[in-house]
């Protein structure tokens, strides 16, 4: 287990900017794939960038109410 300073162990992983990226590409890939689908991402630890890893369907049981 890593020992990390309270200050970094409060702080958010991603910006506000970065969580309305992720927001945006979630409605692009379903309209895309005309369907629910989920998706995994990843951010750069040296560049800081955003990814998409993989995006799959929802599965039935997601679906359910």
């Amino acid at each position: 287990m890593y020992n990390y300073p309270l200050n970094l162990q409060n702080k958010f992983v991603l910006e506000d900017n970065e969580v309305e990226k992720l927001a945006k590409w979630s409605l692009i890939i379903e309209e895309h794939y005309q369907k629910p689908m989920g998706f995994e991402w990843a951010k750069d630890g040296i560049g800081h960038q955003l990814y998409i890893i993989q995006a799959c369907p929802r599965t039935v049981h997601s679906l359910r109410k």
